[in-house]
């Protein structure tokens, strides 16, 4: 069975679905950022809530016990993302950042949420929240966050918990639609709309149709089914990595990526780079000087908050800190890949 994660991540990027797959890499470089630890508390809260949750809690008590829950759900994913980023110190969540904003956001979407659904009783659309559905037929699994039924057709909502966004992008839409068409298949529905939900609140949705759906999936079978076939046939066969912004922007595997650092420097994540470290001072983690710079950009930058320092002389790769002026802040989702230590180089 192919779950339908990884078939976008096959259509967005063969070099991206092949580290994923590979648990070297993806044990050490998939790894959650603040964003996604808010977005997946918010979604969560928003789970919980249409499984009923909060359906005996006194209706005047409803807000303070979403906003107890919210503390537990947000400090379980500080948990988990200190235990993945061990390099940085743990952060609380109101150091987060945007953390008062998507607070208020989910918290006050959650309550107004369980409150509609004890005024609404069992009348309204069917919600089904995460339910494994499976084509037999083309050796398809997916779960879908949630999906609305309303007489026989249906939306699917997707909720992403990464940063916010303004459109539906191609991976979400390539997703979006296998979903759309395991729940044609297993439920006899006729699909009405796809929908993104964003750690902000935002909805965005866009009509669908069932050709556009069958259509869809048509091209998904026939991109893994050659990818099948030439994986087995070819011996040495590369898995070559397609860059762009799309697939690059939030691609946990960037930074050892060698088509992404040959981007033109407006693809590229701005504040990501390679470069030699040439100093630790006392009062920072490392000094790098980098190997290619912008106009009206520091040739050397000081790296804050990353421990242990990495020694001089080392070749590194860093993607998803902060850079200002010629000082990026690193922590939580800022990886330091070391391409290449001082002893390598001058043996």
């Amino acid at each position: 069975m192919w779950p339908v994660t990884s078939l976008w991540r096959l259509m967005l990027c063969k070099l991206q679905f092949a580290l994923d797959c590979d648990p070297a890499a993806s044990s050490r470089l998939r790894r959650g950022n603040t964003f996604t630890a808010l977005g997946s508390a918010a979604h969560r809260l928003e789970e919980l809530v249409h499984k009923g949750w909060f359906d005996d809690v006194d209706e005047s008590a409803v807000p303070s016990a979403i906003a107890e829950c919210w503390e537990e759900l947000i400090q379980s994913e500080l948990n988990h993302l200190h235990a993945e980023w061990p390099e940085y110190e743990p952060v609380k969540p109101r150091d987060l950042p945007k953390y008062a904003y998507v607070f208020c956001n989910a918290t006050d979407r959650a309550a107004n949420l369980a409150l509609r659904r004890r005024a609404r009783g069992a009348g309204g659309p069917r919600i089904v929240i995460e339910e494994t559905l499976v084509d037999e037929d083309l050796r398809i699994v997916g779960r879908p966050d949630r999906y609305v039924v309303s007489g026989g057709s249906f939306s699917v909502i997707d909720i992403k918990s990464g940063a916010s966004t303004s459109e539906i992008q191609p991976a979400h839409r390539h997703q979006l639609l296998t979903y759309c068409h395991l729940i044609a298949k297993t439920k006899g529905l006729v699909p009405k709309s796809i929908q993104i939900q964003d750690v902000e609140g935002n909805c965005i949705e866009e009509p669908v149709t069932s050709d556009v759906v069958a259509n869809h999936i048509s091209k998904v079978v026939e991109i893994r089914d050659e990818y099948t076939r030439i994986s087995a046939e070819e011996e040495g066969f590369t898995r070559n990595a397609q860059p762009n912004t799309d697939a690059c922007s939030y691609c946990n595997y960037r930074v050892i990526c060698a088509a992404y650092w040959t981007l033109q420097d407006d693809e590229r994540q701005r504040d990501d780079f390679i470069g030699t470290v040439e100093a630790v001072p006392k009062y920072a983690a490392f000094t790098v000087r980098r190997e290619k710079v912008r106009a009206g950009e520091p040739e050397y930058v000081t790296v804050l908050g990353h421990k242990p320092a990495v020694p001089i002389g080392s070749r590194v790769a860093i993607a998803g800190g902060y850079l200002h002026q010629n000082v990026m802040r690193a922590g939580i989702g800022t990886t330091v890949f070391i391409i290449e230590q001082p002893d390598a180089r001058t043996s």
